[in-house]
């Protein structure tokens, strides 16, 4: 069981580390020095709760004193949502009794073993800190539609175990596009679809990869393991820039050129070398000038953008609430 601690004051750590009545099994410091960072975390243990408001970030973010939390993983022996429930009431009245100066708000226990899940294998992932620094957990409201039917259609499918987001959705949750995405593309690691899925908007694309990659491709997406947040298994991305790469040398396309270059600059590799490697294809000077540029551009821009979109739809969302709040309620 994980229980997280928002504010590790001596006085919050002492209590843990030092009170023997449960046992630590490991203990993880996370840096969250943004309020990206801090939100995107904030979504990730407390999003899919049915009091969760974006309008409430700036307020759960005082739980954050400093930029540092500390992640202790507990040995409760039999994990049950009553036990679970039980040692988080006895924590906070320890607490309140043996500290009443400091806060049991700075713990958080999450309500079941599937939910410490989710945090522990994202924060095993070597993308961490990139996924906290950009991911777009909260995008426009045509992205936020694609992912609600692709959720939907995992939970109905019998091949869920074997569907794989990928596509420009997955790059866009990542924070490694430039633009919004207008469909789903995903993949599917079986052998055969058990359910056809007769959505427009999602499209599997196990024949791209094989054209592009070849016809071992599944054993090449295994060298890449995929990325899971809460219940959305994501492509990894670097798997996404090889078949970027590759799709780009092939088609020339002016849209893959500027998202391969977005690509290499989220995530550090040496431009230089991308340049070379899709000039050899034959690639215009002119359209890699314009599509480098471009990237540099939206670099500056689009994250800003985004969090211009973000902040005025959640305060133009909160303001309707009120306005509806105060016609019913004269």
């Amino acid at each position: 069981m994980l229980v997280i601690l928002f504010s590790p004051t001596p006085a919050h750590i002492s209590h843990i580390e030092d009170d023997s009545y449960f046992s630590i099994d490991r203990k993880t410091k996370l840096s969250l020095n943004t309020n990206s960072k801090k939100d995107n975390f904030l979504r990730l243990i407390y999003s899919h709760e049915s009091w969760w408001d974006e309008f409430r970030l700036p307020h759960l973010r005082k739980r954050f004193i400093d930029n540092e939390i500390i992640l202790y993983s507990i040995n409760l022996g039999n994990d049950t949502a009553c036990n679970r429930r039980k040692f988080k009431i006895e924590l906070r009245n320890n607490i309140a009794t043996a500290k009443p100066n400091i806060s049991a708000r700075h713990i958080h226990i999450a309500d079941s073993s599937r939910e410490d899940d989710w945090i522990i294998s994202l924060i095993e992932s070597d993308y961490l800190p990139m996924w906290l620094e950009h991911a777009n957990a909260c995008g426009n409201a045509k992205s936020n539609m694609l992912l609600k039917e692709w959720m939907c259609e995992m939970h109905m499918n019998p091949s869920s175990d074997k569907l794989m987001l990928g596509g420009s959705l997955a790059l866009y949750l990542f924070g490694l596009l430039s633009r919004f995405p207008r469909d789903v593309d995903f993949i599917f690691t079986g052998s055969e679809l058990v359910k056809p899925i007769p959505n427009w908007n999602l499209n599997c694309h196990n024949d791209h990869l094989e054209k592009y990659l070849g016809s071992n491709w599944k054993d090449k997406l295994s060298d890449y393991p995929a990325i899971t947040y809460k219940e959305l298994v994501v492509c990894n991305p670097e798997f996404l820039f090889i078949l970027k790469l590759e799709r780009t040398r092939r088609t020339k396309l002016y849209k893959d050129t500027r998202d391969l270059f977005y690509m290499s600059l989220r995530l550090g590799k040496d431009v230089s070398i991308i340049k070379t490697s899709i000039k050899n294809s034959n690639l215009s000077n002119l359209k890699i000038f314009f599509a480098l540029t471009e990237a540099y551009i939206s670099l500056l821009i689009f994250p800003s953008l985004l969090r211009t979109k973000y902040l005025f739809k959640v305060y133009s969302n909160h303001f309707r609430k009120l306005r509806t709040r105060a016609f019913l309620d004269p």
